[in-house]
């Protein structure tokens, strides 16, 4: 199995919904960085963060900022699983 790399660059991610982390939900086998992004007005309808949901091993959120994201399981904005 190959290991996907995936860069999200000076993007906007406002008003989105979703069951776990409301614009983005990262799982598997993954490098991700997220670099000057913002996150606005986004939800979590079951778990998660109301940004991002994370439950893979490599993921970097630098420069980026998070406004008014909700979610109902755990009211954060960003949410990190692991062992």
């Amino acid at each position: 199995m190959h290991k996907c790399f995936v860069i999200v660059e000076k993007s906007k991610f406002t008003n989105n919904s979703a069951s776990a982390g409301g614009a983005i939900a990262i799982d598997g086998d993954k490098n991700i960085t997220i670099d000057g992004c913002e996150f606005r007005l986004n939800t979590a309808f079951k778990e998660g963060g109301g940004a991002i949901y994370n439950d893979a091993q490599d993921v970097t959120v630098k420069n980026s900022i998070f406004l008014d994201n909700k979610a109902k399981a755990d009211s954060i904005e960003f949410k990190i699983n692991g062992n």
